[in-house]
């Protein structure tokens, strides 16, 4: 109903959180924290991940802190691998995520996480938006200091996100990319 624009963003996290609710409290995720490992399913960790990405509130933060602990409860560091696409999809929200909130450094380490992992168990699908995020902490990082960054590492980079996500098949972005770079 969301991609539909048949509700707004507000209502998809209320109706999100009523739907997890009916198989763990969120109280429980909330104490896991800072408190015990938890288990949750695919299912579960997906409604916490839209959640953390569509709440754009006070507690955003505290979402997106809660999708990192979740995701290293549910996804401990030495079996990334097993998990490779729950791990890649929640992480690359949280790079953009972090991004956004002028946390460059903190965004690039992680995608260069999902890259490294990504390209470990032959997986392809993501690397363009990973390359593209690390483009734009650095474009953004290069506008505070009020340094810019050479036009042709920009097109460079753009060039390559283009051709990943033809080799995907991902046409939505390749034509995001080709505007990118024709702008």
């Amino acid at each position: 109903k969301l991609q539909k624009k048949e509700i707004t963003a507000e209502e998809c996290v209320i109706r999100l959180k009523k739907a997890l609710q009916y198989t763990i409290p969120l109280e429980s995720i909330k104490m896991a924290k800072n408190g015990p490992d938890i288990y949750l399913t695919c299912a579960e960790l997906r409604c916490i991940y839209n959640i953390a990405m569509k709440s754009r509130d006070d507690a955003e933060d505290f979402n997106l802190d809660l999708l990192q602990s979740v995701t290293r409860q549910c996804i401990p560091e030495d079996s990334i691998h097993m998990f490779i696409s729950m791990y890649e999809l929640i992480m690359t929200g949280v790079a953009s995520r972090l991004g956004s909130a002028g946390e460059y450094k903190k965004s690039t380490e992680i995608d260069k996480r999902i890259l490294k992992e990504c390209l470990l168990a032959q997986r392809m699908g993501m690397l363009h938006l990973c390359l593209y995020d690390m483009l734009w902490n650095q474009i953004e990082a290069a506008k505070k200091v009020t340094s810019a960054i050479p036009i042709t590492l920009i097109d460079r980079e753009l060039q390559k996100c283009i051709h990943l996500a033809r080799f995907c098949k991902e046409t939505f972005y390749e034509n995001f990319y080709s505007h990118k770079l024709g702008d």
